[in-house]
């Protein structure tokens, strides 16, 4: 049977979604990345740049905050997708992986543009011992796993326990009112029928036979 109208267009709707937020998210991250990096320092010498001793000690806060950061939003990512995604979810967590990557790339571009130039080619041809800062670049291609990866766990962990969830059955345990009309009757007892001898009445007992009437 084929898929209708609405069907196809939300199966093709929800993935488009899914890698624009991914992308515009891989941007902003890109900024927050470029904000709470401190640039390392160095000088010029013999037409290179040198770093100093305080730009050596954070020579590599730029990879250690975008992993965070790529990690934080991967996996944010894939818990919400994960969450509202419930059918076809082999083609959003495809969509969703590249859509990851490309977001890293982004991420990185952003985060690199918004960063001082490329500090060897200002040394080239500047006088030694002339103050410089460092770019905003990755060591390694190991980063660039940071979101991808973060997505994928996010993503396995959140569809696991819908799948969980649709194995469980629907009660357990009987609630509080499933029995309750029998554990009524059960606490009434016996002397349920009965009537009230005192008082001269007289009513049906647990036997069905109808009691004398007290004078």
């Amino acid at each position: 049977m084929r898929a209708t109208g609405p069907t196809r267009e939300r199966r093709v709707v929800w993935p488009a979604a899914v890698a624009v937020a991914l992308l515009v998210a891989g941007a902003v991250a890109g900024v927050l990345w470029w904000a709470l990096w401190t640039p390392p320092t160095g000088v010029a010498l013999a037409g290179e740049f040198v770093l100093d001793s305080d730009g050596a000690r954070s020579a590599f806060d730029a990879t250690g905050t975008f992993v965070v950061i790529a990690l934080a939003l991967g996996l944010v990512a894939g818990l919400v997708v994960g969450w509202v995604t419930r059918r076809d979810e082999l083609a959003v967590v495809g969509v969703a992986t590249v859509a990851a990557v490309v977001a890293g790339l982004l991420m990185y571009a952003v985060g690199h543009l918004l960063g001082p130039p490329d500090p060897s080619s200002l040394a080239d041809g500047a006088e030694d011992y002339t103050p410089l800062v460092g770019d905003l670049t990755l060591a390694g291609p190991a980063p660039w796993l940071a979101l991808p990866g973060g997505l994928l766990v996010g993503l396995v962990v959140t569809l696991l326990g819908f799948a969980r969830s649709a194995d469980r059955p629907d009660a357990e345990h009987g609630g509080p009112g499933e029995h309750g009309d029998d554990a009524t009757h059960a606490d009434r007892g016996p002397r349920a029928g009965l009537g009230d001898p005192a008082a001269g009445t007289a009513s049906l007992d647990w036997r069905g036979t109808r009691p004398e009437r007290t004078p």
